[in-house]
């Protein structure tokens, strides 16, 4: 490696080996420069609150929401936090054909209310599985255990998959095992 770089040995010249060091340093970085990340990071706009569950099924829920909570008059606070899901979880395992092919398929598990108790709600496996699909559902399973008075937050899981073309009957219960970590 190249740079501006004495013999002198550090601390016998008093702060001569720190100026070595930082010569060294300054050089290196002019060889280096920034990486690059400042045309990245330019580039990238920045994400409104909520808007990794964004999707037509999720803004369909909390468009339903909003007219409920006007009806009601909910207050301004508990709205807010009602809008969105308290936590998400997003997975991607691998599962082994009975071809020999490794396919990767990605999980997700959405919690909507934590306080209410336990979380209810299945695990969707479908194409077009999707983070705000999830959410969407696991809002819609938040109101309706409230609306029956059952003591349950809402949750909701899926895989993206297609059960009827991709996995055999032996495959799918492998996978059905795997799915613990969506069961959370």
């Amino acid at each position: 490696m190249r740079g501006t770089f004495s013999t002198r040995r550090r601390g016998t010249g008093g702060s001569a080996g720190a100026a070595i060091v930082l010569r060294w340093e300054a050089t290196a970085m002019e060889r280096r420069g920034s990486g690059g990340w400042e045309s990245v990071l330019d580039g990238e706009r920045a994400l409104s609150p909520g808007a990794e569950w964004d999707s037509e099924l999720h803004r369909t829920a909390v468009s339903q929401f909003d007219r409920a909570a006007d009806l009601v008059e909910l207050e301004p606070e508990i709205r807010t936090q009602l809008r969105q899901p308290r936590r998400a979880l997003v997975v991607n395992f691998p599962v082994h054909r009975d071809d020999g092919e490794l396919v990767t398929l990605t999980g997700y598990r959405v919690q909507h209310v934590l306080t209410m108790g336990p979380m209810k709600g299945g695990i969707r496996f479908g194409p077009a599985v999707s983070l705000g699909e999830c959410a969407a559902f696991a809002i819609w399973m938040t109101f309706k255990c409230a609306l029956l008075g059952l003591p349950f937050g809402g949750a909701k899981g899926g895989v993206r998959l297609d059960p009827n073309s991709l996995l055999s009957a032996a495959e799918f219960g492998h996978e059905r095992g795997c799915l613990c970590c969506l069961s959370w």
